[in-house]
């Protein structure tokens, strides 16, 4: 989990605040178009495609909330992280593949021995 424990009452009259359920598997609070909360692989069912529902709850600070519309379509500052978010998750994966591949020549060599 990247972030500290997020709370309304930081909002400033005029902030933006966004939620974005990625297909990998991320769950992503952004304020302002800044990331500020991340749940790494939640696990949301993308299989079934099952319709998310946003639910706003009016809580100490926050008087009104105007709903956006953007079809869906994020910011292009948090499509930008989302591909560096990609790129990061591919280069760890591929790390490991190389990883475990020269584990395995190392074990198959000391069994040809």
């Amino acid at each position: 989990m990247l972030g500290v424990r997020w709370q309304t009452s930081k909002l400033q009259c005029g902030d933006r605040v966004g939620l974005l359920a990625s297909h990998d598997g991320h769950l992503m609070l952004f304020v302002n178009d800044h990331l500020t909360y991340l749940v790494s692989y939640c696990e949301i069912p993308w299989a079934n495609n099952p319709p998310l529902h946003a639910l706003v709850d009016l809580d100490g600070s926050i008087r009104a909330v105007e709903l956006t519309g953007r079809n869906g379509i994020p910011s292009p500052q948090i499509l930008d992280f989302l591909c560096s978010l990609r790129e990061t998750e591919f280069q760890r994966y591929e790390s490991l593949e190389d990883l475990r591949a020269s584990e395995m020549h190392q074990a198959m060599k000391m069994r040809s021995n």
